[in-house]
């Protein structure tokens, strides 16, 4: 029987039980790297599980965050969301929800609302919301979605306050500070062993400039330069300058140490400034690119706005086994909901020094690698200007107050446990023991070979999917009769596949010699295929429309009338 609290981490069943006590907006805030995902994909699974009705809208900032979405919510709970959704499509009926952008979303306001008044129960899920209030159409098609939804779950990895554009279903305090209805602080994810502690490397530049041939030039400290950091900041950051140059060997010192002492895959993320327009910030990223080079000895990926591809370069490199793959070099890509947990080193040279923005960018640092140990930790690296060593100072101090509680809750376990035996903490990656066990990221599985061998053929297969957890969504199909126990890649994917299958032998047909005598185009090809699945007449995208009412099935259907076509017309 599926348990709505199985496998979740204590905060999140906490959150989950607020959820389910109260009604109305719901607004979750969870440090970065704690699983605030997770949890949101738990609460979709149990509106699905109340009603087969219920259609859920996860809305996110980008493209990659949208697939990473999808991804998780499959691998947690067997959830298969789509991220091919258009205006004036029906409700794909055979999936469990969509995911999408916020830049999408008020293209599919009145879609959304014509499903909730066929009877469709929507429930909207507005990820990292705080970006709403920064674009006034994002809040629109946010406040129009949710004002057909029966309920509305909001998510944040940071606090924060209005700028005087407030976002729908949030609810501020007199100062403008959003409440939310659950609130999971980096102190308690530090307490709780969910998060790696992040220490802080700043370093110092002396920064000379001058403005033009007629003035002396000026020269100061990062260190010293008071209020007006900001200029001198923008000033040291050029790519062949010292103070980039520091930072990035730093960078490469630290990754280093981690390398020695083991962790061979470790990775570094380079987060730069950006002028707001494309074709500076693509020769900046790429000069900067070319130091890392040059210092390390590794070609970095390099992703920035102009780049086609970023979330399939982000999903290789974060899956990526070569130890060639070190460092990722990103103007705002490398950014909020990105996740990495092989990268451990960060280097910031960026001149963006809100609150929000930096809590973020470390955010990405934060995440501990399963089956590696509690003694994890990550080091961000950056100039020592003042609103940085503030900010640092502050998330040190929070780390600190999770390090005393983790201390004290140990201490208090310990005397309560002195006479007991203590079971030892198992640290293996990935170990086959004997009778089918399996020990993978830290936990042990009670697994027949072939199972292991599914989990470790879908992860090659599909690197989204880390094979620890695709073991541990086995192992409860096998030991458990739980709803979200599946072991095969989410149907957006499988039907991905199938697309791509289809395409290419419909235009194997039209190529072959009596293919070009009867079909003088391939629309022609799929117009027969079309005609035997029974697919009505003047629908735009007939291969959409199969996979959102038939799944993997219609696909599978269409790719055999298509190999059946390739045998005539061979």
């Amino acid at each position: 029987m599926f348990n709505d609290f199985d496998g979740l981490r204590e905060w999140q069943k906490d959150a989950l039980e607020r959820y389910l006590a109260t009604d109305g907006p719901f607004l979750g805030c969870a440090c970065p790297g704690a699983g605030k995902t997770r949890f949101a994909s738990r609460v979709i699974a149990i509106h699905k599980k109340s009603s087969r009705k219920t259609f859920s809208i996860v809305a996110c900032p980008t493209d990659a965050i949208k697939d990473q979405w999808a991804a998780s919510a499959h691998v947690s709970d067997g959830l298969n969301l789509t991220t091919r959704i258009s205006s004036g499509d029906a409700a794909p009926a055979a999936y469990d929800g969509a995911a999408v952008t916020y830049a999408q979303l008020p293209g599919l306001a009145s879609t959304i609302k014509t499903w909730a008044r066929n009877g469709c129960s929507v429930l909207l899920v507005p990820d990292e919301v705080h970006h709403c209030s920064e674009n006034a159409t994002w809040g629109q098609g946010v406040e129009a979605v949710g004002s057909v939804s029966s309920r509305v779950l909001a998510l944040s990895g940071t606090p924060f306050r209005s700028d005087g554009n407030p976002i729908p279903f949030v609810t501020y305090d007199s100062l403008g500070f959003a409440v939310p209805q659950y609130a999971y602080t980096y102190s308690q994810a530090i307490a709780d062993g969910v998060c790696r502690r992040v220490m802080f490397r700043l370093r110092n530049a002396r920064v000379v400039r001058k403005w033009s041939t007629d003035t002396a030039p000026e020269e100061r400290l990062w260190s010293e330069c008071g209020e007006d950091y900001g200029s001198w900041l923008q000033s040291g950051l050029v790519p062949d300058g010292d103070a980039v140059r520091d930072i990035i060997t730093d960078c490469w010192n630290e990754l280093n140490q981690m390398i020695e002492a083991g962790d061979r895959l470790a990775a570094c993320g380079i987060h730069c400034k950006s002028s707001g327009h494309n074709d500076a910030d693509e020769k900046y990223v790429n000069k900067i690119a070319k130091v890392v080079r040059q210092i390390t000895g590794h070609q970095p990926l390099v992703i920035h706005h102009g780049i086609p591809g970023v979330s399939e370069a982000i999903k290789r490199f974060r899956e990526s086994r070569d130890p060639s793959d070190r460092f990722i070099v990103s103007i705002k890509q490398f950014g909020e909901g990105v996740d990495i947990p092989r990268c451990r080193v960060g280097g910031y040279l960026s001149n963006i020094s809100s609150e929000m923005y930096l809590r973020q960018v470390v955010g990405r640092y934060v995440r501990y690698e399963k089956g590696k140990g509690d003694s994890q930790y990550a080091v961000m690296v950056m100039p020592d200007v003042p609103a940085f060593r503030l900010f640092a100072s502050q998330v040190e101090q929070e780390a600190k107050v999770g390090i005393q509680q983790a201390e004290e809750r140990r201490r208090r376990d310990d005397e309560s446990n002195r006479d007991a035996d203590d079971r030892p903490m198992v640290q293996t990656v990935s170990v086959v023991g004997e009778g089918g066990s399996l020990v993978m990221s830290g936990d042990l599985f009670s697994l027949q070979d072939d199972s292991v061998r599914r989990a470790e053929a879908i992860a090659s297969e599909f690197p989204a999917y880390p094979v620890g957890d695709l073991a541990r969504i086995i192992s409860r199909s096998s030991v458990a009769d739980t709803a979200c126990a599946v072991a095969e890649p989410p149907m957006n994917v499988r039907c991905a596949q199938l697309r791509r299958q289809c395409n290419s032998l419909a235009n194997s047909i039209r190529g072959s010699r009596r293919g070009r005598d009867a079909f003088p185009e391939v629309s022609d090809v799929y117009a027969v295929v079309n005609k035997r699945q029974g697919v009505p007449f003047g629908v735009d995208n007939a291969a959409k429309w199969v996979e959102h009412n038939r799944g993997v099935d219609g696909l599978e259907q269409r790719l055999s009338i298509l190999r059946e076509m390739k045998e005539r017309y061979a």
